[in-house]
């Protein structure tokens, strides 16, 4: 009887054992389960379901479970063709100049590159502005930096020359959407210039918008002048300026470091030299307004070293050709028959030397 009773009582203790582990591998089977679906929502956007044909839909068999909203959310791609459409955008920018004297209509268009596309007008002539924008609310049409002209987005403008009109003239064209954003072409149109460059009339013909000259050149001026080299640049006097221009060789031509201008204050009264200052064997120390120049300003002593040779004096020619602001150009005939190029460019000034064939 006793062995039948323990009999009984391990056979239970056995069935609760194969029930417990079934009870396990239900809930690890669950877990896996729940797990998986878990991971599969989070990586697998929702999608609308494509109806079929007799379809039924299957009840469902969990509780959807929310997941994080996305940091960035993902874009369609309508809302990015919408994007791009809404961005401003010129098609084209246009100028057709009909010649009163002939008729004949020459056609100049913007192609987007620098320096900008330049035409050539006469006075008196008609020029038509058309153009074509898309993703833009307004567009403007700027005449020589000092005129803006407000005109639609899409369509054509029309230019009449002054019977005067000369130099260059920039037309530009900028479209803006709602949000600020814009979009820029320029034409440069060229009107003759009743004077022309002392030193070659037919030197840079295409200066308009390459060089900042957008006026036409000045009357030339003579005037007595001075030109010494030193081992790092060179000094120019004009007398009819009561300047002296400083151009320094430690920088490339053209930088707005490249040249100084300085008043010149030199007077007969004054020393013309400092007995101190002993240059050394075959160079020199600058005499007058250059020395004084070159004296008081550590800069200038230090940049351009000593002299090289004597100041020389000779008879120079003068010419300058305004530009928009403080950009402007001005050529002066240099002791050796070339010409020097000086333009400003902010507050600064560069040059370079033209040679004359």
């Amino acid at each position: 009887m006793v062995k039948k009773l323990k009999s009984i009582k391990q056979n239970k203790e056995s069935i609760h054992m194969r029930e417990f582990a079934l009870f396990l591998l239900s809930c690890l089977f669950l877990m896996a389960c729940t797990a998986g679906l878990a991971q599969s929502e989070t990586v697998v956007p929702d999608t609308p379901a494509v109806p079929t044909e007799n379809a039924t839909s299957p009840a469902p068999t969990r509780t959807p479970v929310a997941t994080p909203a996305p940091t960035v959310a993902p874009t369609s791609p309508s809302t990015a063709i919408a994007e791009t459409d809404s961005t401003p955008l010129i098609h084209h920018f246009r100028a057709s100049v009909r010649k009163a004297a002939t008729g004949d209509v020459a056609v100049f268009e913007d192609n987007g590159s620098w320096p900008p596309v330049k035409g050539q007008a006469e006075p008196g002539d008609t020029i038509v502005f058309e153009w074509e924008t898309t993703g833009a609310t307004q567009a403007t049409l700027g005449i020589h930096l000092s005129q803006q002209v407000p005109v639609d987005a899409s369509g054509s403008f029309t230019y009449e020359a002054k019977p005067d009109q000369c130099g260059c003239v920039m037309f530009s064209l900028t479209a803006i959407n709602g949000e600020g954003q814009a979009d820029v072409a320029t034409i440069h149109i060229q009107f003759p210039c009743p004077t022309s460059l002392f030193f070659s009339p037919g030197w840079r013909s295409d200066c308009c918008g390459q060089c900042a000259n957008f006026g036409c050149p000045e009357p030339v001026f003579t005037s007595d002048a001075a030109e010494q080299h030193f081992e790092h640049g060179t000094m120019i006097w004009v007398k009819a300026q009561e300047t002296i221009y400083v151009l320094f060789e430690d920088v490339p031509s053209g930088s707005e470091r490249a040249a100084k201008l300085f008043a010149d204050e030199w007077d007969p009264s004054q020393p013309d030299h400092d007995s101190s200052l002993v240059p050394p064997d075959g160079l020199y120390q600058p005499v007058r307004g250059f020395g004084l120049v070159w004296r008081q300003n550590p800069e200038v002593r230090e940049r351009l070293g000593w002299a090289v040779d004597q100041e020389a004096a000779f008879v120079t020619t003068v010419q300058r050709v305004p530009g928009y602001g403080r950009h402007s150009s001005i050529y002066i005939l240099a002791l050796d028959g070339n010409v020097w190029h000086l333009q400003s460019i902010g507050f600064g000034c560069g040059w370079s030397k033209i040679t004359v064939d």
